[in-house]
């Protein structure tokens, strides 16, 4: 998993904003669109106020307090920080019992106000996927995410952090909403429940400072047996950088699929360049901005060496981390 730190153009705050202005405001961002949650959460308060039933008064307490005049409340839901999703998932249960509610009576209403699946098919969802300028899930690092250029087909799939069958108003907010892979969304994370407390987050954590990945055995010879480690280099974050690929079943994915071929491609890249042909190259480049060891490796073997080239490239971090391996890249 690597971090999702900034947009295309924008911070990750601003897009948050404007994700949250969008779905609810025209654009004089004051006046709540029909179709927006914050109208679809007036409507169902007056809705509950015709009725005389007690789950349905006790209903209209609970909606209003996030329906105010300045709509701070929802606001807060929309742009919740990753480290504060606990304490306001704290805060709605407390406000549910404070009101004889249980989660289950409420689940079909925050479904309603919030429309996932309404917002999954607009166009709002492509601008959100466009604002992050992302082509790897930032997951596993393993699969393409991508949407064609000429329809509105998205070829990737939107995780709920913290799952929104249980946490329905949890459904739109910015940083609950990570765009993945189908195998890490359906697949892997689909029976478990991640939080802050115990998974690292991508919109908080970066992997690729926190664990790296190693082999069972370094290979010799091309066709000699081995295995794909994934290793913890944080005694802070150790539990949940554990747990996250425990969950994502990330090693058994790489061991299975094309990670051991992409091993091999790197091994066979050792094997190409002597010490005397890089020293060459640099000497003899016609390119200005090579003038080391590493700019040399970098351009002739097209492995990733900046952050943003490991997040943006498949098995980025694996290639990276397998250049130090096999000593094509050396630490300074």
């Amino acid at each position: 998993m690597y971090i999702i730190s900034k947009g295309k153009t924008k911070s990750l705050d601003e897009i948050a904003m404007d994700h949250y202005l969008k779905l609810n405001f025209k654009s004089d961002k004051t006046t709540p669109l029909l179709d927006s949650p914050i109208n679809y959460l007036y409507s169902l308060i007056e809705l509950y106020k015709t009725k005389k039933d007690i789950i349905s008064k006790n209903k209209v307490v609970f909606l209003s307090t996030f329906f105010d005049i300045y709509y701070k409340e929802i606001e807060l839901i929309f742009l919740c920080k990753p480290l504060d999703f606990p304490s306001l998932i704290s805060k709605v249960n407390k406000l549910l019992k404070k009101n004889n509610l249980k989660p289950s009576n409420v689940r079909a209403d925050f479904e309603s106000i919030f429309k996932y699946e309404n917002w999954r098919q607009s166009n709002r969802s492509i601008w959100f996927f466009d604002q992050l300028n992302l082509s790897v899930c930032p997951y596993c690092n393993y699969d393409e995410i991508f949407k064609t250029n000429n329809s509105k087909k998205l070829f990737f799939d939107y995780d709920h952090y913290y799952k929104k069958s249980e946490f329905p108003y949890l459904a739109l907010s910015f940083y609950n909403l990570v765009p993945s892979c189908h195998k890490c969304n359906s697949n892997a994370k689909s029976i478990s429940n991640f939080s802050t407390k115990t998974h690292l987050h991508p919109y908080l954590n970066n992997y690729h400072h926190l664990g790296k990945f190693e082999l069972s055995y370094k290979p010799i010879r091309f066709d000699d047996p081995f295995d794909i480690l994934i290793t913890s280099t944080s005694k802070l974050y150790k539990r949940r950088f554990d747990r996250i690929n425990k969950d994502l079943e990330l090693v058994d994915r790489y061991n299975s699929g094309k990670g051991k071929e992409k091993v091999i491609a790197v091994k066979k890249k050792q094997n190409a360049y002597s010490e005397t042909q890089i020293e060459e190259y640099i000497k003899n480049s016609l390119y200005a901005d090579i003038n080391s060891r590493q700019d040399a490796i970098n351009f002739m073997s097209d492995f990733p060496i900046e952050e943003q080239e490991i997040a943006n490239k498949l098995y980025g971090k694996l290639q990276y981390d397998m250049a130090f391996v096999f000593e094509i890249y050396k630490l300074p």
